[in-house]
């Protein structure tokens, strides 16, 4: 079994693992109009992919997390060598979102293991809520995330 988390804004809580937040604006593994369901494969790595794509002085106030246990035969695991000297960039290249459009739509597994972006060595598990292994994945109940205040002030030179 592997545990992932997944943050959000406690509004969405109900349907945080719907995938409608990437479906309605895309991100790095897929496109607008794929579903996937975005999560870290650590509380701390949720906490900075939150941190790079949030206001720099603002910390979420009403982000909750919530601990997704997924089995290991769900899980296919990218081969990070395969990705382009650039995959990290900001923003992404468009080869990962088909990339993740076709993973979707191939339907090999409810799960996919990709590097993170913000920390290469650590993983995320995009999960595709339309396959059919999905109901196999356990999402626990959402607890309040409070983020440390210093992760969110901006740094002045001297």
């Amino acid at each position: 079994m592997v545990q992932a988390y997944r943050f959000c804004d406690r509004e969405w809580a109900s349907s945080a693992m719907s995938g409608r937040g990437a479906f309605e604006y895309g991100a790095r593994w897929n496109s607008k109009g794929t579903t996937l369901a975005y999560t870290s494969g650590s509380r701390a790595l949720a906490h900075l992919e939150v941190r790079v794509h949030a206001a720099p002085n603002l910390a979420p106030r009403t982000h909750i997390s919530m601990a997704v246990d997924i089995p290991e035969d769900l899980i296919m695991y990218l081969d990070a060598s395969t990705l382009p000297p650039d995959w990290r960039r900001y923003p992404a290249p468009r080869d990962l979102a088909k990339f993740g459009d076709a993973w979707v739509s191939d339907g090999e597994s409810a799960v996919l293991a990709v590097p993170s972006a913000v920390v290469p060595e650590e993983l995320n598990y995009l999960i595709n809520p339309q396959h059919a292994d999905f109901k196999q994945i356990v999402v626990g109940t959402p607890e309040p995330v409070v983020y440390d205040p210093r992760l969110f002030v901006a740094l002045q030179r001297k």
